[in-house]
């Protein structure tokens, strides 16, 4: 379902009366979760950057949640995958649901200080939920499917194909609730490495003759900071928005407009 966008672009910063520069950045502001609304205003930043040969940047503040509808998010991230436009997510505060999805598969990915993103299908954290969840077949594989089209996406983004697999499964464990990770360091053959497994390809490694030096479980929901996100090589940690403008994008404010 597509609704009507009236959206107006507005300069973030008004040019000088001599010199009116050219809007090359779009910027999108969303918060909260993403509704039609914001829907229809992405997909109209999409199809004006191609028209006129601009960049867009989703402007994410506190934004997604579990009132979102699964249809009308898919339809935007088949938007962002199949344009020719490049795409940043800034991410200030939290990134959940859609908006954390769309975050991970825009081009750039930037975190400004003391943000998050994850969890991106939310429900509720308590035990007894957890474990009606886990006792829940068509709930779990309606997770399973969420993880598995996540995994799908990560591959098919631009620049998937060079992004590791365990950081592309910690992404599907985004989606998928029911996946739970440990982080270990594994000795085989006097090699150490890190690396991200499910208990059961880590019991294996063991029976395979491999040491676990340590490891650590990965906590659900699956929630990353935004250092872990520039470990991870997701995305990079900015200061501010004008750092992201200034230092990522290269364009001067004059040239940067706001949809609203």
């Amino acid at each position: 379902m597509v609704a009507a966008c009236t959206a107006k672009v507005r300069p973030l910063q008004e040019p000088k009366p001599a010199a009116s520069a050219p809007v090359e950045v779009l910027v999108v502001p969303l918060r909260g979760a993403l509704v039609l609304e914001d829907m229809a205003l992405c997909q109209r930043a999409l199809r004006e950057a191609a028209a006129n040969g601009m960049r867009v940047v989703f402007r994410l503040e506190d934004a997604g949640g579990a009132e979102e509808f699964l249809g009308d998010v898919e339809s935007l991230l088949d938007a962002v995958q199949a344009t020719k436009v490049a795409t940043t997510a800034v991410v200030r505060g939290h990134a959940r649901g859609g908006a954390a999805w769309l975050a991970l598969l825009c081009d750039r990915l930037c975190m400004l200080p003391r943000s998050d993103l994850g969890d991106v299908a939310p429900i509720e954290t308590t035990g007894e939920a957890l474990r009606a969840l886990l006792e829940n077949q068509a709930e779990r594989q309606r997770l399973e499917a969420l993880g598995a089209s996540m995994r799908e996406r990560m591959l098919k983004k631009r620049g998937g194909d060079k992004l590791r697999q365990d950081v592309v499964r910690v992404c599907e464990a985004m989606a998928n609730r029911t996946l739970r990770l440990v982080t270990a360091v594994v000795r085989d053959r006097g090699v150490e490495t890190t690396r991200v497994l499910t208990a059961e390809e880590l019991a294996e490694l063991q029976k395979q003759g491999a040491t676990i030096v340590s490891q650590d479980a990965m906590t659900q929901p699956m929630v990353l900071t935004d250092r872990e996100v520039a470990d991870l090589g997701l995305g990079s940690v900015a200061q501010s928005m004008d750092d992201v403008l200034a230092d990522v994008l290269r364009v001067d404010r004059t040239q940067v407009g706001e949809l609203e």
